[in-house]
Parts: C-alpha cells; structure tokens; sequence
C-alpha cells in the first residue's frame, strides 16, 4: 500500500498552537538572558528574557512559522515566543512525526517564496503537497536530513570560527605589524615604530561613483553588460555574481567599469552597510558600480598596495571613526563622503611587510572559500535529498 498522498493541503496537517498571552514585544529582548527567545527572523535565537513567566509551555517540539518572512524553525527546547507574526505549528495528526511535518513546511515556505506569492500564513495553508501517512517513514525522511543538518551546522561552525581567527589576524597586523619589537602612538593609535601614517587623498588617483539605472531583475550573461549590486561589496569580499542585467538601450560609463586592482566602498545606504570595503583581485568583465559604491584607484608606482590598504580601511580604527562621521536623517540611510575618504588616516609599513601582511590573510581567506565551497555542496545535496525524499521520488527502507 501506497503511504504517499500525492497532494494534501497542509491546512489539513497543522493545528496553530499560539500563546499571545506570552508573546514578547521586539523591545522586551535582552542581548542575555535565562529563557532564548525565538520569533520569526532569520537566526534561530533572537534574544532573552529573564522572565521564566513567558515560557511556551503549550506542546513541544514545535514548529515556528515567520507569517511575514516564511522562516521556518525546528524548536525542541524551552523558549519564549518573540514579535508578531510568530506562528507555532504542531501537527494536527498527534501521530504524526514533528521534526518530518518541520522539513515539509520548509519545502512549501522555499517553494512559496521562489514562486513570489504574498509571504502569509493563509498561502501556507492552501498549498498542496505530497505527504507521507507512514510513521516509520517519516521518523526515517526526518533522520536523514537531520543528518545532513548537522553538517551543514558543523560547517557554518567552522567558517565562523576561521572568519572569527582572520578578524583578530587582521586587527593584530594592523597595529602590530609582523615580528616588531618597538611601537609608538599614532593618529591611527599604537603602531610599530618603523611605520608612518598617511593621509589616503595623497595616494588616491579617481574616485568614481556608479550609476544605478532600471534594471531587468536577473542576472547578466557573460556577453552582457551589468550593474552590480551593493551586496558585490560584502566584508568576505567582491562577489561579482551579485549584479543586475543592463538594460540594452543603456550605454557604459567607463568610470563605472570594474576593474582588477579597484578598491570598492560602499558609500550610502543602512548605517552597517556603509563603509564595507572589498579589493577587487580579478572580475570578469563589463561590470559596473552602482551610484551606492564608489570606486577608489591609487596612484600608481605607489608606496601604498592597494590590496593592503583595503585591509586598512576595514580595520577597527578606520571603521569607527567613519562611523562617527557618517552623515544622514535616519539610520537606514546614511552616507560617507569624498572628504570623508580624502581625510582618511592609514599606517603604513613598507611594500614588503604590506605584502606579507596581505599574503597572510589571503591564505585564512582561502580556508574559509574552501569551507564555503563545502558548504554550497552540502545545502545543494539538502535541496535535492528534500526534493526526492518529500515528494515520494526516492522512497526509504524502514525495515
């Protein structure tokens, strides 16, 4: 007998099993705290809260459920409920395997959101998926991509942790350069004694900004010309797959055009994104900066890398005075300057020690490009084990 059926509401697989009663406000989280907090946003823990009075003691394990954002968790411990539009799902079967009903709402959110309905719980409900009836199944379904889970959640572990280790390399270079012995005080605070600082307008030869014209919502093909988007320029580095197709009608800028040994910064946008800046080792060609970025060419035959003085710019001491001088009305948009960029202080140790500077954080950099490839493998192998697994494609032996 045939313990798939091919297409099942999943309003008919649920129960909702809110509490509002406990139901924290965004502005109740603590940073920490006794009880983890759990609402609908992308990271599984949001905050804390002190108060054990607000613990969801309804069913556990759970589903939680982003009714706005379609983000789907697994909650097997204690917890408190977060924001609006935090939904808690249970199966409405109590024979039903929860972890399994879990991974097959994941499938509909991805499902849902690739497909660009309205993010809402009533399209949740209505969508129609296969299902297996058999709890033996289910539990086994459940136990192989938990598996795969775990290794993903082990990768992102170790890249975090490699990020962590090229953060405090990058910081101690910086300020105590490799094998010195003296150090003095600076305007870009302690250094070694055989540094000088600099003034970065003396090495800068153009600052350019982008353009950012309508743009087909997709990718650009090789032989077409493209904009890039402001997530091209993220603190792991220039992502050139991050861009728009030109319109085109449109012509290039030629200042706008990305080329190896461009320093990109981002210059306006939320006040975390603004000041993120990235070196542009290679990029394919007929690529172009948005009017978000700015593009910074040093002189060249310069005493100043390029490469190292990206590095420099994203140090803490550079990055906390750029946010002291970002200006804007709000938050969300705020914005960095030429004159910001021109009265920018650097150190600067001589070209060989730039260069082994750079060298050394390039190699931590190809670790964590060595996890991450990893990493892309595991979520594709996910992607397809889902697709196979909870559709009834690939069937499991529970014998």
């Amino acid at each position: 007998m045939n313990s798939f059926s091919s297409a099942v509401q999943i309003e008919e697989l649920i129960r909702l099993q809110n509490d509002k009663s406990k139901q924290l406000k965004s502005s109740d989280y603590l940073s920490n705290g006794i009880l983890p907090i759990v609402d609908q946003g992308a990271t599984l823990i949001c905050g804390y809260t002190d108060n054990l009075d607000k613990r969801y003691d309804k069913a556990s394990p759970v589903i939680v459920f982003g009714d706005h954002t379609l983000h789907t968790k697994y909650i097997d411990f204690n917890f408190a409920v977060g924001a609006d539009g935090t939904q808690i799902i249970v199966p409405s079967n109590d024979k039903d395997d929860v972890r399994y009903l879990y991974y097959v709402i994941l499938r509909a959110a991805e499902l849902i959101g690739s497909e660009g309905y309205k993010r809402h719980l009533k399209i949740l409900k209505e969508f129609t998926t296969p299902y297996c009836r058999d709890h033996s199944e289910q539990q086994k379904i459940a136990s192989i991509l938990t598996s795969v889970d775990e290794v993903i959640e082990k990768t992102e572990r170790q890249i975090s942790k490699i990020q962590d280790l090229k953060k405090g390399m990058m910081q101690e270079l910086l300020t105590k350069g490799i094998g010195h012995t003296e150090f003095k005080d600076s305007a870009v605070g302690r250094i070694p004694k055989e540094w000088d600082v600099i003034r970065l307008q003396d090495h800068i030869e153009n600052v350019y900004s982008g353009w950012s014209p309508v743009c087909e919502p997709r990718q650009r093909r090789c032989d077409e010309w493209g904009i890039l988007k402001t997530t091209a320029v993220v603190w792991s580095g220039y992502d050139p797959d991050e861009n728009k197709v030109l319109a085109s009608h449109h012509e290039a800028v030629n200042n706008a055009v990305v080329q190896s040994g461009d320093i990109l910064i981002t210059r306006k946008g939320p006040r975390a994104r603004v000041g993120v800046c990235v070196y542009v080792a290679n990029t394919p060609t007929r690529l172009m900066i948005p009017d978000t970025v700015f593009r910074l060419i040093l002189r060249g035959n310069d005493k100043l890398l390029s490469e190292f003085a990206s590095l420099a710019i994203g140090s803490d001491a550079v990055q906390i005075d750029w946010d002291r001088k970002k200006v804007g009305l709000a938050e969300a948009q705020v914005n960095i300057n030429h004159q910001i960029l021109n009265k920018t202080m650097l150190p600067l140790p001589d070209l060989v020690e730039q260069q082994k500077i750079c060298q050394v954080l390039r190699d931590s950099q190809k670790q964590i490009d060595t996890q991450q490839r990893a990493l892309a493998a595991v979520l594709r192998l996910k992607k397809a084990l889902m697709q196979d697994l909870l559709t009834g494609k690939v069937r499991v032996n529970t014998d």
